[in-house]
């Protein structure tokens, strides 16, 4: 693999950066909600679907074959074996960086709606004496 090759391989690699970077969203942070009514208890607009770190963590598992793969039929050249590598673990920390983000951010925002319900379903009852 020439250089420029390996160099093209990168740039597409960083320029598609995984699912959970580009469509999974967190819960807003409590200092982001300071100006809201705090008696409006309303779960938080995010992201509760795990598709996307999924998908990241299928692409991390294809990313570890191909590179295994690769490196394995190296014929030889060490050049193409260091540069097979280098692209193979690049995009593995990509997607896994990816991953591993997803999976965070769609639990802190699956926690954060259980907490919204919790707090509107006990202050239904108004006063109880």
């Amino acid at each position: 693999m020439k250089l420029s090759t390996g160099l093209g391989v990168c740039a597409i690699a960083a320029a598609s950066s995984g699912c959970s970077f580009l469509f999974v969203s967190g819960p807003a942070s409590p200092a982001d909600d300071i100006d809201e009514d705090p008696l409006e208890l309303t779960p938080p607009e995010c992201t509760t679907s795990r598709a996307a770190p999924v998908i990241d963590t299928l692409a991390t598992g294809a990313a570890f074959l191909g590179t295994a793969i690769a490196t394995a039929d190296f014929l030889g050249r060490p050049d193409d074996y260091n540069t097979r590598l280098g692209v193979g673990t690049a995009t593995m920390a990509l997607f896994g960086t990816s991953a591993f983000y997803g999976y965070v951010k769609t639990h802190q925002c699956v926690e954060a709606r259980k907490a919204a319900d919790h707090d509107r379903s006990s202050d239904d009852g108004a006063y109880e004496e």
